[in-house]
Order: structure tokens, then sequence, then C-alpha cells
């Protein structure tokens, strides 16, 4: 894996051979828990050289923006799966059981969503449009085999559901 230095994000890692992928290692505390977990940008790598950054300057203003007040974006996050939790999966599955009860319960503080999902990465998918840049925090979760995402489209939460929305 060689490393590769990129103004505004810093030193990220080439995993492939194919340099359309490039991570960076982070921790992150959530739901009470610290997870280690990587930052995934994707990108065309058609004209890019072996060695050269290839990250579109919009993309890494938003990074840096989203950095800048991380530990507040967090809150913010977790404050909305949260309450997209216990409003939106709650309410779905009591509507779609047979039974009289429903498998999952409203939950009384966001902490006890660390026991039900995880956060795999913070994935910049590849970038379109120089007016917008999307994100998204990609969770395993266990409501939904597909997984949890919250997307971002430049510092707003735009949707939140399974990954698809990012990928």
């Amino acid at each position: 894996m060689k490393k590769i230095y990129c103004e505004g994000i810093g030193e990220l890692i080439e995993p492939r051979k194919d340099f359309a992928y490039k991570e960076k290692k982070i921790f992150v505390n959530m739901f009470g828990t610290q997870y280690q977990t990587e930052i995934t940008f994707r990108f065309d790598s058609v004209n890019i050289k072996e060695g050269e950054c290839g990250i579109p300057k919009e993309v890494a203003n938003v990074y840096k923006e989203f950095f800048d007040n991380f530990e507040e974006n967090i809150a913010i996050v977790e404050d909305m799966i949260f309450k997209f939790y216990n409003e939106e999966i709650i309410l779905d599955d009591a509507l779609n059981q047979y039974e009289d009860e429903s498998e999952l319960k409203p939950l009384l503080d966001k902490k006890e969503l660390a026991s039900k999902m995880n956060l795999i990465t913070i994935y910049f998918p590849y970038h379109f449009d120089s007016e917008s840049v999307r994100f998204g925090l990609i969770f395993d979760c266990d409501w939904h085999e597909d997984g949890f995402a919250v997307k971002f489209l430049n510092d707003k939460i735009v949707e939140m559901g399974t990954t698809d929305i990012i990928l």
C-alpha cells in the first residue's frame, strides 16, 4: 500500500493498484462507543498519474468543513439516527409484523444504538457535480441486511436509509 498526500485532507493510503480508492484510518466516538473506521474516497482515476492525489478540490473542501466541526456533526448524526430509529424503524417493524408484538423496541438512550449498529466507513463516492458533494456514513445494523446510511449533500443531512442511498 502506498501513501499519498492530498491537500486539505492529509495523508491517505492507496489500498488497491487501480488508484480509484484512497483511505484514511480514524477513530470516531458515537453512541458512547469508540469506532476505528476509515474514510474512503472513490474517484475517477483515468487521468490520474501514479502518486497524484486525484481527489477533486470540491470534495477536499467539503471534507475539511465536515471535519473542522467533526464532534458537532457527529452529535447531530447521533440525534437524527436516534430519532429516525424510534420513529421510522419501529413503525415500519410494527407494521410489518404478523404477530401481535413488534420485535424492535423504542430506545430510551442514544447509547443503546451502539448494540444495534456499527460504523463501517465515511464514504465519499465518485464526484460528478461541481455544485455539490455527496458523502455519507455507512453502518452495519441489526434491523436491515443492507445496512444503514446517513447521506450528506455538502454540509447538510439530506437522507437516511439503507446503504444504497450512498453507494
